[in-house]
């Protein structure tokens, strides 16, 4: 659902002034095959192989709840033309609203074991014959804000007959609220963005220009649900007459010991959700480029561009590097176990933390060496283009292009593409231990060197057209990902997730790239004025119309996060499996417009 207003205003010949508000909401289900039954999800772990499989009714543990998302803003500006300059100040506004829960179901989450001899977690000895249930329960997510700001102002002064000179100014702040609608952190960031055309002959005809800037990059507010929701986690240890014969549940318990508490449900505070230095996110970005009309419907185009990350924000799970740096740095009593706080990865960051326990905050800055290798992507290309706009003599349009392109770094961006592992938009597990981070560099998951595409439609008088699109590029990156191979490293514990291959350095991109990909798509449709104000197109569009199935990409884990008695890992019978284009698709689409 959304809703959108503009207004504009032409308060005289030199000054306009526009307002722009809105609305978008969603809200989504989705439920599985035996989501929302509440009933039991029960495993049982084999006491020979400690491998666990499902005996119960139900494949999932947790119960069904509706995510909900909306934003609202506003985005206001006034423009002044004023002598050579053409002016413009403007601010915006805008509000997000994610509630995402997840708890266990009411039938419970049980696991069966067998391991005489031993004690539970929570320090109780197990049973005389090794026989109890484990209980898990966990409730995440919940109702959270995120506001994000701006400030702008910009000028485009027509320095003389063939040049403009323009010159902006951007102030963002990003404000992320906890569950309980509390700031945890408050990021501004001042981007300044400078640029220069010139007109070589004074008619148009022939452009030359460059831009340079830089740009933030926003942080989504599901961030707010990892890092500071009100988590509640916690086991219980039970012995058990028996067994319910049709959902497997447990029946005849008797509780052994306290509850295992693992997170006590409280919000955590901003400076366990995040280090007190932490920064907003930006890149720079650097243009240069050509254009000419070649005469009076074909246009050309030359750009080369780069860009270069310079900040991110991702989190860490790295516990053990901030005890160790803090007992090495005057506080030998002191354990971290912050969870997973968020950081700005490579540069040197300030923890506030209880160190010496008498309750007094005290702030330690630790090397960003310690969390792992700074987050690097850099990408540059070269683009060229050539365009047909549509007339009444020549009633067509086509636009083929050619890019060239390098996108390279240890660092995809917001999500994790390259190496297909989990985690959210800023909390990957790149950072979670130094050891994912070793060996990381390379191509990174777009790194498409090679792509051409040509686009055309050609209109006839009696309102039929046709269209057509084809696309040809070269292969993207493969990786091939491993378990870190020494068991004492907290990074094997992620299984397949770290740069070595078969226990050897593999980094980004070391396991080639996919063939060459190319389809061709086709469409029809027909245009129909029914009079000024309403107007009908129907359109046939057919993707991928030869059916090509191409390779398009392949799984990368090459081990199954287990290791063979000598020391091997145990290889991943799914590894190099292929993702294969998809097939040809029709559609018939309708569309009424009506002013």
């Amino acid at each position: 659902q959304f809703l959108i207003g503009n207004y504009h205003w032409q308060i005289n010949d030199d000054m306009s002034l526009r307002l722009m508000g809105g609305y978008l909401s969603q809200s989504s289900l989705n439920p599985t095959s035996t989501s929302g039954t509440n009933l039991p999800y029960v495993v049982e772990v084999d006491p020979v192989t400690q491998r666990s499989r499902n005996i119960g009714l139900t494949t999932t543990s947790s119960k069904l709840y509706p995510f909900a998302y909306w934003r609202r803003g506003f985005k206001g500006d006034f423009t002044w033309n004023l002598g050579e300059h053409k002016i413009t100040i403007g601010g915006e506004h805008y509000k997000h609203f994610i509630n995402n829960i997840n708890t266990t179901s009411d039938g419970g989450d049980w696991t069966y074991y067998t391991k005489p001899g031993t004690v539970l977690p929570n320090g109780s000895p197990a049973p005389a014959d090794g026989r109890y249930v484990s209980q898990y329960y966990v409730s995440t997510g919940g109702p959270f804000y995120t506001v994000n700001k701006a400030f702008y102002v910009d000028d485009y002064w027509q320095a003389s007959d063939r040049w403009i000179v323009y010159a902006g100014l951007r102030d963002d702040t990003f404000v992320n609220k906890n569950i309980n609608g509390q700031n945890f952190w408050r990021l501004p960031l001042l981007s300044p963005r400078f640029g220069v055309s010139w007109d070589v002959y004074g008619d148009s005809t022939m452009k030359v220009g460059a831009n340079a800037g830089k740009y933030t990059i926003p942080i989504p507010s599901s961030v707010n649900n990892g890092a500071a929701g009100a988590v509640t986690q916690w086991y219980r240890y039970y012995t058990y007459a028996g067994r319910d014969p049709n959902t497997q549940a447990p029946t005849g318990l008797t509780q052994i010991g306290p509850q295992e508490t693992l997170i006590n449900g409280l919000a955590p505070s901003a400076a366990n959700v995040a280090t007190s230095n932490i920064k907003a996110p930006y890149q720079y970005e650097f243009q240069v480029y050509v254009q000419k009309t070649l005469g009076n419907s074909w246009s050309s185009l030359a750009e080369l561009g780069y860009s270069s990350l310079k900040r991110a924000i991702e989190d860490t799970c790295y516990n053990q590097g901030i005890t160790d740096y803090a007992q090495a740095h005057g506080y030998p009593n002191f354990e971290d176990s912050s969870g997973c706080p968020m950081i700005n990865p490579g540069i040197a960051q300030v923890f506030t933390r209880d160190y010496k326990g008498d309750g007094n905050l005290e702030s330690l800055t630790l090397p960003g060496s310690v969390f792992g290798p700074a987050p690097t992507r850099k990408y540059v290309h070269l683009t060229l283009e050539l365009t047909h706009a549509r007339n009444s003599e020549e009633p067509y349009f086509l636009d083929l292009s050619y890019t060239w392109a390098h996108l390279y770094g240890n660092y995809d961006g917001l999500l994790n593409l390259g190496t297909r592992t989990n985690g959210g938009p800023s909390e990957q597990i790149l950072w979670d231990f130094p050891g994912l981070m070793e060996h990381s560099s390379g191509n990174l998951a777009g790194d498409v060197r090679h792509s051409l595409k040509l686009n055309g439609v050609y209109y006839f008088t009696t309102g039929f057209r046709i269209g057509s699109t084809f696309d040809l590029s070269t292969g993207t990156p493969q990786n091939c990902l491993g378990t870190y191979p020494d068991i004492n490293n907290p990074a094997e514990q992620y299984g397949a997730a770290s740069h070595y291959c078969n226990n050897v350095p593999a980094p980004l991109g070391a396991a080639g790239r996919m063939p060459l990909f190319w389809q061709w798509n086709l469409g029809v449709g027909y245009d129909w004025t029914i009079n000024e104000s309403n107007h009908l197109s129907l359109d046939l569009q057919v993707q991928n119309v030869t059916n090509r199935q191409g390779r398009i990409d392949a799984n990368q884990q090459y081990d199954t996060g287990n290791f063979n008695t000598d020391g091997s890992p145990e290889l991943n019978k799914s590894y190099g499996a292929p993702t294969w284009q998809a097939p040809r698709t029709t559609m018939l689409i309708a569309r009424y417009t009506f002013r």
